[in-house]
This record gives structure tokens, sequence and C-alpha cells, in this order.
């Protein structure tokens, strides 16, 4: 368990004591936002290190004061009543547990160090996510580095996210903390951390990217800024993981806004070097980052291939914003749904195939500025990725084009109960129940939704609609798309005409 007591001093703001150092670390332990799987926080050169993803909330702003506003620490001694022994980058990348480390545990390498006039490197990340249950605090870092760049002048430094602390890249700091080996990622752990300033951070380092895919060529470069130039993306993995010419690897810890497509080719990438899973990765910080040359020319695939993929059918991690799990896909479908607000600058609508079935049905998003105007029966190509949007998969287009009009197609007849128990594979397929009755009302106010017969939930919020069902009220049939939210799959009527009077 990571220990960390802060107190109030009179001449800074706050100071964390040298139990931060303690040896056993809750980062081992959580593992990444509850999957094991995401390139999110401050990680080790072990699959079995625990880690965190990326903040949904990078902080870019400014720092904390043009004043030298504070973390904590008395003077020269970091809050542990003892003497900082000064140290630089270098010197902390270059000792010997560094590139001698052992990838299995976490190694508290020294105790009580300062580093002066670092220079901030990329936005703010979270290290570690806080767990109230395990006692587990929330950690944010930043890459700071040196302003000469190259080899050993780069570290990761983290701080408890309870500090609000938010620096800006370029911003110059100074801090005292305990210099950790972090399953063989090289971590600065602040007992103490001033702004003192603003510089300019250094050039980065160009490389040829076949330099970076071993661990002994990169480790002189882990947490520096680094350039590779005319690259190819030959390989897209999960959780917004690439790997491009000569073998190296990307990652989304920043969400620099680009998704990978197997054949892009990207004129330069800059990044800050990550060691995380047993490989170097290097993390755009923003979509300056990236100079993209030419994309790869889209897949064409079916709604069926896209509901049925494992991506789809074996999503238990529910998140708002996770990577595309299939990406640069062109599918055509039916317009079966009216056109919906579905943000501010978003609309939606179902799409599906003929006939209606299993996987024949699929949320569509589009850009409300430039959407075209569709209506139901129209035929349409959607370009764009997909994404399980708390695992309801849904298709966030690029593009959307009206090829041709057909019939909608004719709903399938299924049973209530058989959508309760078995909805994934009827996920986003335009389906109609027959013969049920309400039989809960209690989230009509608030959520518009209603159960009925099967314990089927049925949402009439999604197309607004306007009528407002009693309980025990009988209803020949109720037609929809079927969509999955807060764990339960439900059946979306498109309008009030859709819940139909006993015939």
């Amino acid at each position: 368990m990571r220990l960390a007591t802060w107190a109030t001093t009179s001449l800074v703001v706050l100071s964390m004591t040298a139990g931060l150092a303690a040896g056993c670390d809750a980062r081992g332990s959580t593992g990444n936002v509850g999957t094991g799987k995401s390139d999110g926080g401050t990680t080790g050169k072990s699959d079995a290190a625990g880690t965190t993803g990326t903040s949904d909330s990078e902080a870019t702003g400014g720092g904390t004061s043009d004043s030298g506003a504070t973390t904590g620490g008395t003077g020269d001694q970091g809050g542990t009543g003892l003497p900082a022994t000064d140290k630089t980058i270098p010197d902390l990348q270059k000792d010997p547990k560094s590139a001698g480390c052992d990838e299995k545990k976490i190694d508290n390498v020294l105790d009580n160090v300062r580093i002066t006039g670092a220079v901030v490197l990329s936005p703010k990340f979270e290290a570690q996510k806080a767990d109230a249950a395990k006692g587990t605090e929330g950690l944010d870092g930043y890459f700071v580095g040196t302003t000469e760049g190259g080899q050993y002048s780069g570290i990761a430094v983290t701080i408890p996210q309870s500090k609000s602390v938010e620096l800006a890249i370029g911003d110059t700091v100074d801090v005292i903390g305990n210099y950790i080996e972090f399953y063989c990622f090289s971590e600065l752990k602040a007992t103490s951390l001033t702004k003192a300033g603003t510089g300019t951070p250094p050039a980065p380092t160009t490389l040829d990217p076949s330099k970076l895919s071993t661990p002994a060529d990169a480790e002189p470069y882990e947490s520096t800024l680094i350039k590779v130039e005319n690259v190819e993306v030959t390989d897209v993995g999960e959780f917004g993981e690439y790997t491009v010419t000569g073998g190296l690897k990307l990652a989304g810890r920043f969400k620099p806004g680009y998704f990978a497509h197997k054949g892009d080719k990207l004129t330069s990438v800059i990044g800050v070097l990550e060691y995380t899973f047993s490989a170097y990765k290097l993390q755009p910080r923003t979509k300056d980052d990236l100079v993209v040359g030419t994309l790869a020319p889209p897949a064409t695939t079916t709604i069926a291939a896209v509901q049925s993929h494992a991506s789809s059918m074996d999503c238990t991690v529910e998140k708002q914003d996770g990577p595309p799990t299939q990406t640069n896909l062109v599918v055509t479908g039916i317009v079966i749904s009216p056109i919906v607000e579905v943000g501010k600058s978003t609309l939606g609508f179902y799409l599906g195939t003929e006939p209606s079935g299993p996987s024949s049905g699929l949320f569509v998003t589009m850009a409300k500025e430039g959407a075209p105007t569709l209506a139901l029966g129209d035929e349409v190509k959607a370009t764009g990725s997909i994404i399980e949007f708390y695992c309801l998969t849904e298709m966030k287009t690029t593009l959307v084009e009206k090829v041709g009009t057909k019939a909608v197609p004719a709903p399938l007849a299924i049973e209530a109960a058989e959508l309760v128990k078995g909805g994934e594979k009827y996920e986003g397929s335009y389906v109609r129940v027959s013969n049920v009755s309400v039989t809960d009302t209690s989230h009509l106010g608030d959520f518009k939704e209603i159960t009925v017969t099967g314990g089927l939930i049925v949402s009439l919020d999604d197309f607004k609609l306007t009528v407002k069902p009693s309980k025990d009220q009988k209803y020949g049939a109720i037609t929809g798309a079927v969509t999955y939210g807060f764990k339960n799959y439900k059946l979306v009527p498109f309008s009030d005409a859709a819940l139909e009077p006993p015939k």
C-alpha cells in the first residue's frame, strides 16, 4: 500500500512525508482501470505491474503560481526533516539501478533527492487511479526534462491528485522526492514541487524508429522527447496502440486525436518515450505532434461482422471514451430510424440490413455540421470507426453518403424475455415484441423508462417520445431497436406510434 501523509507548513502549502517511498505500491495491484489491459498510468517493464488508464482531463493550463507556489517542502527538506541531496536527471537515469533494475519489483533507489530547473515536457496524466475502498490515493504525473534534451535527460514525476497541481508544457519546476524504479520505469515521487518559472522545452531527438524497438538501445532515451519521420503504420492493436516502421510502438496516453489505420503514412511523430508492458512506446502529446501524410483506404465490412466482432460480443469494461475497437471501416445499410440529436454537435440514427435479425443493426453517429439529409429507407454508406460506448457498439463516422433508397426492413418478431436474456446478439437490430403489459413505471419520471412483460426495459427518452404509459397498461406490440445501457438491454421505440394498442 502506498503511504502518503501531507502536512501544512507556514511557508508553503503542503508537504508529503517520506512515507511516500514505502516499498509496496498500490499500482502493483490495482491494474488498468479495472481491465488489466490499457496503456495508461505510469508503469514498469513487467507485465505483472498494474497500471492505470489515461486521465480523461488532461491539464495543460498554467502553473500553480508565477510567484513560485509549491506543493510542499520546508526549505531544502522536502517535508522529511532531513536535507535533500542535489541530483540531476542524468544522475538518476544513469544510476546503476536504472539499467540494472529488477522488472518484478518496485525498487526504492534514493530518498529525498532534489532536481532543479526541470522543464515540463508533457501535459498532466493520471499515474494512479484513486480507489477509496482500497485506500489508494490518486496520483497525477508529468514528464520533465533538462533544457538540453538528448540521452538520459527526462524522467516521470508523480504527485497526489488531491494537491491539484496544474502545470503547462514549458513550465520549470524544482522537485524534491524519492527516486524509484517502478518495475524498471524510472520515477521521481514528489514530496515537494515548486514552479520556478518558465523555460523552453528541448528540441526532440530525431531517431531511426528501429533504434527504439529494443530496450538496450532505447533505455537512454526513456522519458525524453523523440521524433521519428516518414513511417508507416504496420499494425494496429487494442487500446489505441499501433506499430510503425522499424517495430516502434506508439500509444495514446495523452489522447492526441489520431486513430491509426494499417497503411497510414505519417510524415513525422513527436512524443515522450515511455516504458510500459515490457516495451518502449512513443506517446504523442497533442494533435500537433502528429503530421499525417496519407491515410489508408477504409476496409469494406458488414454490420453483421461489426456486431459479431469479439470487441463487441465480449465487451465488459463500460467506459465512455475508450479508443476505437475497429477502425477505418465502411458499412452499408438502410436508415431504419429518424435522425436524433445525441449531442450539441452530433446526430445519431440506426442503420439496418435486410432481413432484420441477429447482428442486423448498428447505431451510427455523425457530425451535425455538414450532415446529409436522410430519411427512413435511405440506403447509406457510412465510413468511420467502431467504439464501445459503455459497451454499446456504435459507429463514429467521418463520412455518411446516401447511395440509394430501399424499403425499410420488417422488424424481427421476438419475445421480450429473449431480449432480456440474450440481448447482445440483437444489439442495434430492429425488433417487435407483442402482447405485453407495463409492469413497472417507477422510472418513468426520472429516466423516462418503463418495464414490460418479461422484464424488458423500454426507453422512451432516446427519440423524445411523449406517451406516458400507466402501470398494467397493455400493448398489442412495441417496435424499435435494441440498445444497451446501465447493464441492461433495452428496447428503443422511435415514435409514440411504435407503442401499439391491443387489437
